[in-house]
């Protein structure tokens, strides 16, 4: 867990930085203040955003044919093949070791604590509305109030200085700066930086970003409050001399008033307006950011070409009316059809013949399932189940299960099981030997027509087992995995086809 947290913070670190940049180098004098605003705010998104969607780019063409973009990610944290994302391949009993848990505690507790603050300020806003006097003003409401830092806004309330009156030349013009910041709806903007960098206070260039559209906000109600730029400055400087500067809801005490004035006249004025190419370079910019921050590049080996081509049956167990095991809100009977269909799809870029035993929520028996295999000459059998620790004893990771001594081809079903056993190991935890039950009979197993494995892929009543096999990018390694055993049997294993049925 804080491999991947750290992997995704380093990954927002470094988009959020190339981002802010580019806004520092090319947008940040310019007086197009609307602009600035979408590109910061979209900016902030792309970088938060994009490292979630871990999207798997499966790649496994050659060096040479590789394409530009996988070898950026074998460099981008996060999204090489440094590990297979998303897996835990720890022992049975393993877990995360104590010092992981400290640190996302740690983590955990000041993402908390600042979110507090955050909360805490907000409060104080609200406490400070309820106190004073309140008088609606079309879509906004003034608030009168002694308190130190005013006038500011937040949402649709302005908190008005009573020793300011509204109606004066100073007065309509800060006013008419806070009916900007409400009508453009600028609060949304600042709570949404500020809870970002609560939750993800390791990422420096938020901060810079948060910064920077803070400014934007004020150019903007500048550009619509001042009339007369000089008189305007008179005032935001007269206000910064007699403000509180420790009051953190103060954005006149906050902003460096030479860059606003000269964004004031720039503006007034119409000059250095952002140029056409500098906006239109963001488009690529954003498009390779997302690409490098949401693909994920899964190892995805190019299938050995098999000696021969192998009918296979894929045996999705339960289904219809039988259930399977149950836990947490999820049937057996469910995955194990899910996991057939994906080595189902999956199968076209192998040398192997797929087959379902059954491709819907249906009933079938053992006796169906056999007919099946014999009607279409299976070569192999591969049962797929999900297990249950009924007896309560802690079991996890996957198994596979031979019929000893009651399968005539028990040999061969030995090195299918040994080929599942090596390869989903890779991924997975697994047992180390090859399970048979001794006192029960399996259908499936006892009286097939060709070598036949059932495989337990996890416990369905394990949460550790259960978070793995219910994501869609494990599924898909569960039946790569699975083709690659069956191609590495064609090749290795012994020499069987449908022809010797």
């Amino acid at each position: 867990m804080i491999g991947v947290l750290s992997s995704y913070l380093l990954k927002v670190t470094l988009l959020s930085g190339v981002l802010y940049a580019y806004y520092h180098v090319f947008l940040r004098e310019r007086p197009s203040f609307g602009w600035n605003r979408f590109y910061l705010l979209a900016a902030t998104l792309l970088a938060v955003g994009a490292p979630l969607l871990r999207i798997p780019l499966r790649v496994h063409a050659t060096e040479a044919e590789t394409p530009v973009l996988v070898h950026l990610l074998k460099v981008m944290p996060g999204s090489g093949e440094s590990g297979l994302e998303g897996t835990d391949t720890g022992t049975a009993t393993g877990g995360v070791f104590p010092w992981e848990s400290a640190a996302l505690a740690v983590y955990g507790a000041v993402a908390l604590a600042l979110l507090g603050i955050l909360l805490y300020q907000v409060l104080r806003i609200v406490r400070l509305k309820r106190r004073a006097g309140q008088q609606r003003l079309d879509d906004v409401t003034l608030i009168e109030t002694d308190a130190p830092g005013t006038p500011f806004s937040f949402f649709r309330w302005i908190f008005w200085d009573r020793a300011l009156p509204v109606d004066s030349e100073r007065g309509r013009a800060i006013f008419r700066h806070e009916l900007a910041h409400v009508r453009q709806r600028h609060s949304v903007d600042k709570l949404w930086l500020q809870a970002l960098c609560a939750l993800l206070f390791p990422v420096a260039p938020l901060y810079l970003i948060r910064r920077e559209l803070q400014l934007v906000h004020e150019y903007l109600a500048d550009h619509i409050a001042a009339r007369d730029t000089e008189a305007y400055a008179r005032y935001l400087i007269e206000h910064a001399l007699h403000a509180h500067r420790g009051d953190p809801t103060h954005a006149f005490a906050r902003h460096p008033l030479a860059r606003r004035i000269a964004m004031i006249q720039q503006s007034l004025l119409r000059q250095a307006r952002t140029s056409a190419w500098k906006r239109w370079m963001v488009l690529p910019l954003f498009g390779a950011g997302f690409g490098l921050a949401a693909f994920t590049l899964q190892r995805y080996p190019a299938p050995v070409p098999a000696a021969r081509t192998l009918t296979v049956v894929i045996d999705a167990g339960h289904g219809g009316e039988d259930k399977g095991a149950m836990a947490f809100g999820l049937r057996e009977k469910d995955l194990s059809l899910t996991l057939a269909r994906e080595v189902e799809r999956q199968a076209r870029t192998y040398p192997v013949r797929i087959l379902l035993s059954r491709s819907a929520d249906s009933t079938m028996s053992v006796g169906d399932r056999l007919r099946y295999c014999k009607d279409n000459q299976a070569d192999l059998c591969v049962s797929l189940h999900v297990n249950a620790d009924r007896d309560g004893r802690g079991r996890t990771g996957i198994e596979s299960y031979l019929a000893k001594d009651r399968n005539r081809y028990y040999d061969e079903s030995v090195v299918l099981g040994s080929l599942l056993q090596t390869h989903l190991g890779a991924v997975y935890t697994t047992a180390p030997t090859l399970s048979h039950r001794e006192a029960t009979h399996i259908g499936i197993l006892d009286r097939n027509i060709c070598p036949a494995v059932l495989l337990e892929v996890g416990y369905l009543d394990n949460r550790k087992d259960m978070r793995f096999i219910t994501q869609k990018g494990n599924q898909e390694m569960i039946a790569r995995e699975i083709l690659q055993s069956i191609t590495d049997y064609a090749n290795a294993g012994p020499a069987r086809t449908s022809n010797n049925h």
